[in-house]
């Protein structure tokens, strides 16, 4: 896939195509993090953050920010990532797109977390709770419903160890119903 991408790179760069160049180094991004190459992973996202706020789409400059933000929590850079989640966010609000709002809400939770800022944790995690059940409810079909819970286990599973840590285990419980 990396050299279908490096293909994808260069052709972009001939043609002068920013807003592509901007998805392909992304995408880059998203498949070094996946391979846990994590600062090659930070170089293409910062690479194509620029691009994408001289005019690019404002949901990808949104996912691109959430996508540097967990590179940052993973780099132990729980401050930087908070400010990027912060900034995702807002964009995310202001495009009412819920399911990437409880995203980066998670992100905001996880970092908050591992800060040792619980109460702070808390604050993030229940809109992000809020917004996935949201956006559940919207589907018609009882057996895609289940199918869309399940596929969100994480972030039930980070409020299940953020009440735990914080010494509510009936919240806990709550939760993992």
């Amino acid at each position: 896939a990396l050299d279908a991408y490096e293909e994808a790179l260069e052709l972009r760069k001939r043609v002068g195509d920013p807003r592509g160049l901007a998805q392909t180094l992304q995408a880059m991004g998203d498949a070094y993090g996946v391979l846990g190459d994590v600062p090659k992973s930070a170089e293409y996202y910062e690479t194509a953050l620029p691009l994408l706020r001289r005019g690019g789409d404002r949901r990808q400059l949104a996912l691109l920010l959430n996508s540097l933000a967990d590179i940052r929590n993973r780099q132990q850079q729980p401050s930087n990532a908070l400010a990027l989640y912060r900034e995702s966010l807002d964009i995310l609000q202001s495009l009412g797109d819920k399911q990437n709002e409880s995203r980066a809400l998670q992100g905001m939770a996880r970092a908050h977390r591992d800060m040792g800022n619980l109460a702070e944790a808390r604050e993030s995690i229940v809109p992000a709770l809020s917004r996935l059940e949201s956006v559940r409810a919207g589907v018609v079909s009882q057996g895609m419903r289940a199918a869309y819970l399940a596929s969100q286990q994480d972030a039930y599973s980070l409020s299940m160890d953020i009440d735990m840590r914080v010494g509510d285990p009936g919240a806990a419980l709550e939760a993992s119903e």
